[in-house]
């Protein structure tokens, strides 16, 4: 038949070649004999020239967090090889999925109608290739389809809390939060990030991901807790400050390089997804591991120039990992927020409040750290001076009852700077104000003080342990020191007040990264200040739950978790 070539092999086998004139569903014969010793033998081959579906490789790009649904056999042709395939005309249809973007999923009908799935939390500069098959009465052929991704991604200022005692998306959500943002971190954007300690493979990952798709990633960090995954960043960001991108460990506070430890925790980032110039500040160390056993809370702010530029500032002075000539960047406005940072330099003796570090005197009067705090507030502290602008008469819509409303939510309030603010909060209930404080770790100095004005003091410390804190072996014997310490305890440092502020009625939220003691000050810390109902109530809602699920009297040292305490934030 013409346009039909058969040929037999050595080994039996027989080739037959169906032109492309031949037209689908011809029967054709081949007929064939087989000689041996005693003779041969013919017979004839019948087959039904066929053909599989012609199927194209397909491109198809969808928003992350969205589906696509489409019709498969639009693309594919059969019978003339120039038509659509009907439904009818195959006899199965398969669809795979791609291993390493398990976030895309696609599923199809006997129809033909594919949805494409892709989760919000998908790496977004990821391309899948999912493999198809269509099968037909004349066989079966194979494609794939190709998935681009296109960024959905919108971060939104808010107010986020984690929660230890829940389960692992409840106690990651600051750490998640951060993954994400640099997840979509485009190319050509920069990520700038300080923290105490950075821990935990997925955040490791992701910033390592995002440098090697482009983005500047630029990380400081100080020598207390250096996690095992701080050579692999440092392997592939590099070491070099002046250098695009970087993982450096500061020799102490990054703006100092002689006293104090980079104690800051602040990430930022230029674009992440639709949003430009984030700023997240938050009481957490960047770690994993920490957010199993410690209360924290974060605030993001998205698309806020002033927040991002700030910040900015600071990190180009601390990058040098040495005391910085420009100390003019203490205090910045951010979209109606204060942004507070540290360590602070004194200039001259007006602004001491205390000793100092060098000592400041009448012929020594630039740069000396101050290291102690005046009691009744100081113009150098933000804490001091914002408590000595409380009044304690609420009007309607603000406190409570007509008395204004100080909410306290604090890791340490140790020192002669944690004795003068528990002294001035005491003063501030004696004078009618509606005062409560949670704690971890107070001075006996600074509980006394609190609890002798008559302010309730919540513990919110649990799984206390006997066990050794230091050990001495200089003697050439080895002392041990044994002391009681919690294993789930608050790392907010924290303060709310709802009522007369500096002559006004406000809602105001202070949060960030100090615990309220005197090494704070030659620490690398930031504060935020934060401005509307939202806020406050925000904070004041986990307040008063941590306050009625997670704490007790001051004293106690309860060895287990708090007792038939719901876990989810209302």
């Amino acid at each position: 038949m013409s346009g039909v070539t058969a040929t037999s092999l050595n080994n039996g086998s027989v080739s037959i070649a169906v032109g492309a004139s031949v037209a689908p569903g011809t029967a054709v014969t081949v007929a064939y004999r087989i000689w041996d010793q005693n003779g041969s033998s013919s017979n004839t081959i019948t087959i039904t020239v066929g053909h599989a579906p012609v199927t194209p490789n397909i491109g198809k790009s969808v928003w992350t967090g969205h589906s696509l649904t489409f019709n498969l056999l639009s693309t594919a042709k059969c019978d003339d090889l120039t038509s659509p395939c009907p439904a009818s005309a195959l006899s199965h249809i398969f669809i795979g999925g791609d291993q390493y973007n398990p976030g895309i999923k696609a599923t199809v009908t006997s129809a033909g109608m594919v949805t494409i799935s892709v989760d919000a939390h998908q790496y977004p500069f990821a391309r899948a290739h999912i493999p198809y098959v269509l099968v037909d009465k004349y066989g079966r052929s194979t494609g794939l389809l190709v998935v681009s991704l296109l960024d959905s991604y919108n971060p939104t200022s808010k107010v986020i809390f984690n929660n230890p005692l829940g389960n692992s998306r409840q106690q990651q959500t600051i750490n998640q939060e951060i993954i994400d943002l640099t997840n979509h971190a485009p190319k050509g954007a920069t990520i700038e990030m300080i923290s105490y300690t950075v821990d935990g493979q997925d955040l490791t990952y992701a910033l390592v991901n995002a440098f090697k798709r482009g983005v500047n990633v630029r990380v400081l960090q100080g020598q207390g807790i250096v996690s095992g995954n701080v050579p692999y960043l440092q392997q592939n960001l590099g070491t070099n400050p002046a250098a695009n991108s970087f993982y450096r460990i500061c020799k102490a506070a990054c703006r100092s390089a002689a006293t104090g430890v980079p104690h800051t925790k602040v990430f930022a980032v230029t674009t992440a997804g639709r949003g430009t110039n984030v700023v997240v500040a938050a009481s957490s160390n960047y770690s994993w591991g920490g957010a199993a056993f410690q209360w924290f809370d974060g605030y993001e702010m998205v698309n806020n120039a002033a927040a991002y530029a700030g910040f900015d500032h600071i990190f180009q002075e601390s990058r040098g990992d040495r005391r910085p000539t420009d100390w003019t960047g203490l205090n910045y406005a951010v979209s109606g927020s204060i942004l507070y940072t540290y360590p602070r330099i004194i200039t001259t003796l007006s602004q001491m409040a205390g000793p100092t570090t060098p000592p400041c005197s009448a012929t020594v009067t630039t740069k000396c750290y101050r290291v102690a705090p005046l009691l009744a507030g100081s113009a150098n502290d933000w804490l001091e001076q914002a408590l000595s602008q409380v009044g304690c008469n609420a009007s309607t819509g603000y406190g409570k009852n007509g008395r204004t409303l100080v909410r306290v939510s604090i890791r340490a309030l140790q020192g002669a700077r944690g004795y003068d603010v528990a002294h001035m909060l005491g003063l501030l209930a004696k004078a009618g104000c509606d005062v409560r404080v949670i704690t971890t770790q107070p001075s006996t100095d600074a509980v006394n003080a609190l609890q002798s004005a008559g302010i309730w003091v919540g513990d919110q410390t649990w799984r206390w342990k006997y066990q050794v804190c230091s050990t001495d072996d200089t003697t050439g014997y080895t002392v041990k020191t044994y002391c009681w310490v919690p294993g789930l305890y608050t790392h907010m440092h924290a303060l709310a007040v709802s009522g007369n502020f500096n002559g006004k009625q406000e809602n105001l939220v202070w949060t960030g990264s100090e615990s309220w003691a005197t090494d704070a000050y030659y620490n690398d810390e930031q504060v935020v200040r934060l401005s509307g109902t939202g806020y406050f109530n925000s904070f004041q809602s986990v307040f008063n739950y941590n306050w009625a699920h997670y704490t007790h009297p001051f004293g106690q040292r309860p060895q287990g978790d708090p007792p038939y305490a719901p876990v989810t934030y209302p």
